[in-house]
């Protein structure tokens, strides 16, 4: 029998044989030709392609489930913890974590909400004990079973089982295996605290487990490391404790290193597979250009924005025909979708022709990215596929929407709105010349947005031929059709783009750097990384990168903000001369439990620092700092009326000075707007008011606001649904053209 710590390896492994295995199953199902017989005949061809979508539906069920669970009980352990007052607890907890060999002490902390001592947390566990009498023996053994937990990283096994139940919700053999894997953890937690202890110590560890398998407190969750278990697990942990014969670990390593060798040789032989697999696609592809001969057809004139107008005015149909027109063809309104997951070829006469083409907007999506590879890139738009991707990798055109305005058997017009990936500033320099090229910044890349009109032929209805008769801007579309008192619907949201920032931050494999030309040339911080990361409240685990917003780089300057626990003070450094000399000033010893640090310089001598400190759940303060000498002194500002009531208030989600007078602090809300404006520095504040947005669909929900950014002549401030998501989604977008004095509301936008 192999030991626990053996098994817990065999278990993992058995994990992901069952997840490639359902891979490799569910490829055969979707693609093998006999497979795809059996189960057409036996379930028919809808309901095989409705099988993704029912997974996936079970896997998103079971992951808000447990992510439901969780939250649910951290947030009611944490609302009743506090800190572990008794130092001999805490000495004993400190002891324990040393005799287990584990380098950092987790936190300890009493909860009148647990029942049972736990682990909780991932990135940065703490220690739950409930609020009962213990001896210093029994805190003990909890402790260096606990912090055995935490060495062992047992949390983030016990997550990978998680997700491994989201994923293969419908097996239930994984259950089993999961009730094992569980197990194992905890005897192989036992193996690791009483090896080498002498016989006292085991049998007064036994002792203790009866007793708590007397108390029969059962619960088990997955996302937690429990002293106590259920009565089969508490039982295999006693039968480990007392059994004392030496065991070898040799045949357990064995059987580990057989199984790793063997896990290695089958992804070497599937990506040998795949690798032949690619090899015969590229072999089989053409390498000609098929553009030559060919000019694109006459595109983005008054004449051919006139005809699709015409045309719409004529055939033109609403969502919901266009829906009946596709029923009546075979097939219902959302197998447009569908029948794209599994592509055809796109091959005719020409560029300007694309066959299987089962929708007219499929069609003309791919007839849309053939022309637009035309100008950029005539090879790669050569080995187009009907998924709008080249073979070689490098172009991808996502299409975001579509709808098809008009169609008559013979024609269609399709509105598109679609999206090209560029890398940096000069890519797709073909693309940007193109008529309606509009540049966005989202996910750290640029994006090349199009919204256009694209009106296509059916030339062979049997073998689904299409051919692209012209392209033109939809919005002159759409004025054309207005002018004839056509009304017409797209459904398609207006976009509020977030331009490419000329002057930014980054930070790549722990090392921040700055740029002043979109990103051409990057340099260094001279900030080390662990003070750039330093925070004193970790309650949200410690920090990976800057944190946004607690940094400022402007064509005058560059400042980064940092700091705000025990060791390391709030700091700001800063360059005037970009970066060719730096100057660091501490602004403050005083606060050292800051959560967030918000910084802003309306111009290169007037900085303000918003630090917030003294969270508890989700309330908290916020203290004001100013400069007047580009950054060298800090003074506090002493507020008269401060945002949120008396000081204190919810989490803040931004601060931003847009004159230096004029500033504006954004209060995390569930019920309405908190958007806070001073106009004399800081000192006195006041809440903003925004209007009613009429036509906007659930408008009652949007409650988070964020400090309104400065475009052109205007401030816009955007109303979101979701905290942290300020730069992407739909919005609500309010102007002002008074310094936020006055708000106006412009409509429901889609940021990108």
């Amino acid at each position: 029998m192999l030991q626990a710590g053996y098994r817990k390896i065999v278990w993992l492994f058995l994990l992901l044989w069952m997840a490639v295995l359902h891979i490799w199953l569910f490829e055969k199902l979707m693609t093998t030709s006999l497979w795809a017989l059996y189960v057409n005949l036996t379930l028919g061809w809808y309901l095989r392609r409705l099988i993704p979508f029912v997974w996936l539906a079970g896997a998103l069920c079971m992951a808000f489930w447990q992510l439901w669970s969780y939250q649910s009980f951290r947030r009611k352990a944490l609302e009743h913890m506090r800190p572990m007052e008794e130092s001999w607890m805490r000495s004993v907890c400190s002891q324990a974590a040393a005799e287990a060999g584990c380098g950092d002490v987790p936190p300890l902390y009493q909860s009148s909400a647990v029942s049972t001592p736990l682990v909780l947390g991932f990135a940065a566990p703490i220690m739950l004990v409930p609020e009962e009498t213990y001896t210093w023996a029994e805190l003990r053994m909890v402790f260096l079973h606990e912090c055995t937990h935490v060495k062992k990283k047992d949390l983030w096994y016990k997550l990978i089982f998680t997700a491994g139940t989201c994923v293969l919700w419908f097996q239930p053999l994984l259950y089993l295996l999961k009730a094992a894997a569980y197990r194992d953890v905890e005897t192989a937690c036992d193996q690791s605290v009483v090896k080498g202890k002498p016989e006292a110590d085991r049998k007064a560890y036994a002792d203790f487990l009866l007793e708590s398998l007397r108390k029969g407190k059962n619960r088990e969750l997955p996302y937690s490391a429990y002293f106590y278990n259920s009565k089969a697990v508490m039982k295999a942990r006693l039968a480990v404790v007392e059994d004392t014969r030496e065991r070898s670990g040799i045949p357990g390593t064995v059987v580990c290193v057989a199984l790793a060798a063997l896990t290695v040789l089958m992804a070497a032989d599937r990506m040998n597979a795949a690798r032949e697999e690619l090899w015969e696609q590229y072999a089989s592809s053409q390498p000609q250009n098929i553009y030559e001969g060919y000019t694109p057809p006459e595109s983005f004139t008054e004449k051919e924005t006139q005809e699709m107008a015409d045309l719409i005015e004529k055939y033109g149909v609403s969502s919901e025909e266009a829906d009946r027109n596709r029923e009546a063809q075979g097939y219902d309104s959302t197998d447009e979708d569908v029948r794209e997951s599994m592509p055809p070829e796109l091959t005719a006469e020409g560029p300007w022709q694309v066959q299987n083409g089962e929708t007219p907007v499929q069609a003309a999506a791919a007839l849309a990215c053939r022309f637009a590879m035309y100008y950029e890139d005539q090879e790669a738009g050569s080995r187009l596929h009907s998924d709008l991707r080249v073979d070689s990798g490098f172009y991808l055109m996502e299409r975001m929407g579509s709808r098809v305005l008009a169609e008559n058997g013979e024609e269609a017009v399709c509105a598109l709105r679609f999206r090209f990936l560029a890398e940096n500033k000069s890519a797709l320099s073909g693309l940007r010349q193109l008529p309606g090229m509009r540049s966005g910044y989202d996910d750290g890349y640029e994006q090349l947005y199009f919204d256009w009109a694209v009106r296509i032929r059916n030339i062979d209805e049997t073998e689904k031929v299409w051919e692209l008769e012209g392209a033109a801007l939809l919005d002159d579309v759409l004025s054309a059709c207005e002018e004839a008192g056509t009304a017409v619907e797209t459904g398609f949201m207006e976009l509020d783009l977030w331009e490419l920032p000329q002057y930014r931050a980054r930070t790549v494999n722990q090392v921040t750097e700055v740029t002043w030309n979109y990103g051409e040339d990057w340099q260094e911080v001279p900030i080390a990384f662990e003070d750039l990361t330093a925070r004193g409240d970790q309650m949200d685990g410690a920090l990976t990168l800057v944190q946004e917003k607690s940094y400022v780089v402007s064509e005058d300057m560059a400042a980064f903000a940092y700091g705000g626990s025990s060791e390391v003070p709030v700091t700001v450094a800063w360059t005037k001369d970009r970066g060719k000399n730096w100057t660091t000033s501490v602004v403050t010893y005083d606060y050292t439990s800051v959560r967030r640090l918000f910084l802003s310089f309306p111009d290169a001598e007037h900085g303000f620092l918003v630090l917030t400190d003294g969270r508890t759940m989700w309330q908290e303060g916020d203290v004001l700092f100013r400069t007047e000498d580009g950054g060298f002194t800090w003074t506090e500002v002493e507020r008269e009326t401060p945002p949120g009531y008396g000081g204190s208030h919810s989490l803040t989600m931004g601060a931003e000075f847009i004159t230096p007078e004029v500033g504006f602090t954004a209060i995390r809300s569930s019920q309405e707007p908190l958007l806070y404006r001073t106009e004399d520095g800081g000192v006195n504040w006041e809440q903003c008011s925004f209007p009613p947005a009429p036509g906007a669909e659930y408008a009652e929900y949007y409650t988070i606001a964020y400090p309104p950014e400065q475009k052109e002549d205007r401030l816009c401030v955007y109303l979101s649904m979701e905290e942290y998501s300020e730069l992407g989604g739909t919005k609500l977008r309010y102007e002002s053209q008074d310094l936020g004095k006055t708000w106006v509301y412009t409509g429901e936008v889609l940021r990108k």
